[in-house]
Parts: structure tokens; C-alpha cells; sequence
């Protein structure tokens, strides 16, 4: 197998380095590497790569964006900045994400626990759909629209061309992408996907999208939901309910 996380990194640096992108260059931080947290237990990427021989990515799960708003801060300001300082350095360090503290799979139990039930945690690979952060995607799309639109528009091509690579190259079971860039990415807007929507009612509601792609040798099943940090607001009382439609719904279509 090709060596993504390599390949991603250069294609963000091929990216910024383009004169019509240089801006993004500002923002492009050690957090703009797409993935984040571990695969197989293991954060190096030789480790992972050597594992990738015999093991699969059952689960690509998609956030939206690193949660950095100095990100976009600097790309507002289109002034000098030292962030790619810390981009070139992670890229050329021995591990494939960003090492933090912050832990997605056990910030995110709910959804952490829907993925073990059907995949197994350690087989999910964590990604940033878009590599410059934000407080929120809305703010991101909104300051970079009024920046330049032009360029926005080719942040969120070059964005899914991320996104179809990854998929294309690791070929999971499940793709889940957040609700709140749905309208942005080409992966919700085919209707091939036959796309089914849910909806549990508590103290919010909690709605969901379930679609299925097959390939020439594989099939792939997308899971579109709220942002895990909005899934406890549907009450404790129907948070099992929830999981439990998650899983019966990606099982039903899978």
C-alpha cells in the first residue's frame, strides 16, 4: 500500500506552495496534517504502515476541521507567520498524526462506542476533512468566503480530492462524515448513495444520514451525523436508543 500519510502531507505542501494558495500557507500548522489519535494502537508511521500489510481500516471518520482558530486568524491577517515552521516538522516526524493530548476515540464515546460495536475502535482511522482550523466550520466558511471566495473554493476541491484519495487508497467499511460540512463536500452530493435518513426525538432530536457506494472491488457505507459533541443533548434517557438505530441502520444498509 502507498504510504497516504506521506502523500497527503506533500499534497497539502504542494497546495500552499502554489502562488494563487500562498495565503493558506500562513495557517498551515503542525495541526494541519490530516490525522489525528492512533491506528492498531500504534502512532509511528513505520508501525503503521507495517500493520496496514495485514490489517484493514474498517472505519475512516471524518471531523471537520482542526479546532485551531489562530488558523484562520492568520490567514485573515495575511501577514508573516512561523505555523509552517511546525507543519514541515510534523511532516518530516516519525509519526503519521499529530501527537496531543486530546484523544478523539475517548473525548467521543458515543460514537466511539457505536464504531466498536461494528468495526472495533482500533481499526478506525481519524482524519480532518479540511487541514486549516477553526472555532467551528460556519465561521471558517464565512471569514473565508469574504478573504477570497475563489480561494475558498479551491481549499474545499483540493479538500474532497484529500477525502476521495483517502477512501480510494484505504477502502473502509464505513466513512463518517459530520452533518455541519455536508453542504460543502462531493461525497453527500451524489444521490447514487440512496441516501435514508433517521430520526430519534428526546430532549433534541437526533437525525442522521445512512448512504452505500460499491465500487469495482469494494462497498462502502457513509455514516452523516451530528458532531459528536452535540449527541449527548438528545438526554441520557435516549442516548441508547440512539446508538442502538446508529448501528442498525449502517447494519440494514451495509
Amino acid at each position: 500500500m502507498r504510504n497516504i500519510f506521506e502523500i497527503t502531507d506533500e499534497m497539502i505542501f504542494k497546495f500552499v506552495s502554489e502562488e494563487d494558495n500562498s495565503r493558506m500557507k500562513l495557517g498551515t500548522g503542525a495541526y494541519s496534517t490530516l490525522f489525528r489519535s492512533t491506528l492498531f494502537g500504534e502512532k509511528e508511521t513505520t508501525n503503521v504502515m507495517k500493520k496496514l500489510e495485514t490489517n484493514e481500516v474498517k472505519v475512516l471518520w471524518f471531523g471537520s476541521n482542526p479546532n485551531v482558530p489562530k488558523s484562520l486568524e492568520l490567514i485573515k491577517e495575511n501577514s508573516a507567520s512561523k505555523e509552517f515552521a511546525g507543519f514541515l516538522s510534523q511532516k518530516d516526524s516519525k509519526y503519521f498524526s499529530e501527537v496531543t493530548e486530546w484523544n478523539p476515540f475517548t473525548q467521543w464515546s458515543i460514537y466511539s462506542e457505536i464504531i466498536d460495536k461494528l468495526y472495533g475502535i482500533e481499526n478506525t482511522l481519524m482524519a480532518n476533512y479540511v487541514p486549516w482550523g477553526s472555532s467551528d466550520f460556519e465561521s471558517f466558511v464565512k471569514e473565508m468566503k469574504d478573504i477570497d471566495r475563489a480561494l475558498f473554493l479551491r481549499v474545499m476541491e483540493f479538500s474532497n480530492s484529500l477525502a476521495e484519495l483517502l477512501i480510494d487508497t484505504l477502502k473502509p467499511k464505513l466513512v463518517i462524515i459530520p452533518r455541519s460540512i455536508r453542504n460543502y463536500i462531493t461525497l453527500c452530493n451524489d444521490d447514487s448513495r440512496g441516501w435514508k435518513e433517521r430520526k430519534i426525538v428526546g430532549k433534541v432530536s437526533f437525525i442522521f444520514q445512512v448512504g452505500v457506494k460499491e465500487y469495482s472491488d469494494y462497498k462502502t457505507v457513509f455514516l452523516i451525523c451530528p458532531h459528536p459533541s452535540y449527541a449527548p443533548r438528545i438526554g441520557k434517557d435516549y442516548i441508547q436508543d440512539m446508538k442502538n438505530e446508529v448501528v442498525e441502520a449502517i447494519k440494514d444498509i451495509s
